[in-house]
């Protein structure tokens, strides 16, 4: 009797777009995914969507990564009272994903608002939650980050502030349209912050994902993540130590390894695959010559080029001396 092979999706993904935070190069990324035989990947780099389009279009000359799924997303930080620049962690943190076109279009409304005016602009790109409430459509979000403010009051018996977070984001997002995300990379806290959601999602009629929180490809690559965060912190490896980098399970996992980290939550990991049906967007690329602007031309010319010869041929005198008489101008025109 042979047994089915899990499927997953990894729905939290960074990469070398989230700036000193993660070595992971798209192409790498893609690649690893078709190997590991999973047919979809997300990619939710820090407060911005800068690799999206790299993502997007990507493919190897054999174009056997173009049957890997795409899913466009972003990892936001919201705007927290008593939150520091210097400490990211000390936000909230909700990771989007967007479910069709109107959510493309929100998440980069969401994620360009703090780069509209001068004065909206910070270090940490963090919007606020009404700001999200007025562009959530066509949005999935996944909440339950440890390293956020929510994962600090949780560990630190602050339950009701937690609490207060997660009401916020039910009265935003519908039961199809928030997840709750467990997750173990074998650290203590984490046990506390998956009871807690668990227990919340029952009591809320919400829905639970698992997602693993990859910065890196493969678990050798944990020192060139360790690596990268020395060159942010100005430390050498030597002297790095980080309580929530802290064990080597931060990387794209196979579904048989996401499988055996939650043997009892099978629905929250089947929940991945359904996610990434349901996210369904396409950008339009190579459509540049649909924007530039068009030049009328007189009628005896063909195109705008001929034209255009036409005129530089007339005028090449005025610059060159030789003009057309010149071997080297006229390779250069023609």
């Amino acid at each position: 009797m042979t047994t089915e092979k899990p499927n997953f999706v990894h729905l939290q993904v960074h990469s070398e777009y989230s700036f000193l935070q993660a070595p992971v190069k798209i192409f790498d990324l893609l690649t690893r995914v078709k190997d590991m035989e999973q047919n979809a990947v997300a990619l939710t780099d820090n407060g911005f969507m800068f690799g999206i389009l790299d993502f997007y279009m990507s493919q190897d000359k054999k174009k056997t990564l173009k049957a890997i799924k795409r899913i466009l997303g972003c990892h936001i930080y919201i705007q927290t009272e008593g939150a520091k620049s210097s400490d990211q962690s000390s936000y909230e943190r909700l990771t989007l994903l967007a479910e069709n076109q109107k959510g493309y279009e929100n998440l980069v409304k969401i994620t360009s608002e703090n780069y509209t005016s001068s004065e909206k602009f910070v270090e940490i790109p963090a919007i606020s939650l009404k700001f999200l409430s007025e562009h959530n459509e066509g949005l999935i979000a996944i909440a339950g980050d440890l390293q956020s403010r929510f994962g600090r009051d949780v560990c630190g018996n602050m339950e009701n502030r937690a609490k207060l977070f997660l009401d916020e984001l039910c009265k935003i997002f519908d039961y199809d349209h928030l997840y709750f995300s467990l997750q173990n990379h074998f650290l203590e806290a984490e046990a506390l912050v998956n009871a807690f959601l668990k227990h919340y999602a029952k009591e809320n009629n919400r829905q639970l994902v698992v997602t693993n929180n990859v910065h890196y490809i493969s678990k050798k690559d944990a020192q060139s993540h360790a690596a990268v965060l020395c060159i942010k912190q100005d430390k050498i490896l030597t002297e790095f130590s980080d309580d929530y980098f802290s064990t080597e399970e931060f990387y794209l996992k196979s579904a048989e390894e996401m499988y055996e980290l939650f043997p009892d939550d099978t629905e929250a990991l089947e929940n991945t695959v359904k996610i990434a049906e349901r996210c369904n967007v396409k950008i339009q690329t190579n459509v540049g010559s649909a924007f530039w602007p068009k030049f009328e031309y007189p009628p005896e010319f063909a195109s705008e080029s001929d034209y255009l010869e036409y005129l530089v041929k007339e005028k090449v005198h005025l610059r060159y001396a030789n003009g057309l008489n010149d071997e080297k101008i006229m390779e250069r025109i023609t």
